[in-house]
């Protein structure tokens, strides 16, 4: 059970809890002033990208190219990381692990469970 401060009153110390509340206010003040502070220089670096995709699309990008361009390799980094990540052993068993599964869109077709229909037959429906 949590230790309470001098009992008065209703059972909590105001000078103590009035200090708390105080010096975390003073910290969610000190929070949001950060915050602005980060949300400026954010505001600089997106203005720049920006003025990037302008200069890009008046020379013939397509933005909309462009942004999914440094998206797909920003995750293809992501993706790469993962295995980089491990220790060599965890990489090998990755390796083995991806061959087994192979390219999930070339599974081949397998034959259905029996008494399910095949699709080949007429007027066949699941029930």
């Amino acid at each position: 059970m949590a230790k309470k401060t001098a009992a008065t009153g209703n059972g909590f110390d105001s000078t103590v809890a009035t200090s708390y509340v105080k010096q975390l206010e003073a910290e969610h003040q000190k929070l949001e002033t950060e915050r602005g502070k980060y949300m400026k220089r954010c505001r600089s670096i997106r203005d720049d990208i920006g003025s990037l995709m302008d200069d890009a699309k008046n020379k013939g990008i397509p933005k909309k190219i462009l942004k999914d361009a440094v998206k797909h390799r920003a995750m293809r980094r992501k993706l790469e990381s993962i295995r980089e990540d491990m220790e060599p052993e965890q990489q090998d068993q990755f390796d083995l692990f991806q061959f087994a599964i192979g390219d999930l869109d070339e599974v081949p077709e397998r034959e259905p469970a029996a008494g399910l229909p095949t699709g080949e037959d007429e007027g066949a429906t699941l029930q």
